[in-house]
């Protein structure tokens, strides 16, 4: 036979209050918090967003380059194949 599964004692629900630094108070230490986080961050420099936006762009150039390519040779192929 199994055991019953425990039970555990039922402890309410607490809500913070706002005059009690609960909702407040957490919006606060959660601003903190982030600008602490910020200020932890490396930024790039300008050249780097330069250099990296650049690399982005042309990527970009080129896969649409070679998908529209791709794009143009099977309507070819579909073209000859629906004219027999």
């Amino acid at each position: 036979m199994m055991a019953p599964p425990s039970r555990l004692p039922s402890t309410p629900v607490r809500t913070p209050q706002l005059g009690e630094g609960g909702v407040v108070g957490g919006i606060t230490r959660w601003a903190r918090e982030v600008r602490s986080e910020l200020r932890k961050v490396v930024w790039p420099s300008r050249d780097d967003i330069k250099n990296l936006t650049a690399i982005v762009i042309a990527v970009s150039i080129a896969v649409g380059t070679i998908l529209g390519s791709i794009d143009a040779l099977f309507e070819q192929l579909f073209r000859l194949i629906l004219q027999r």
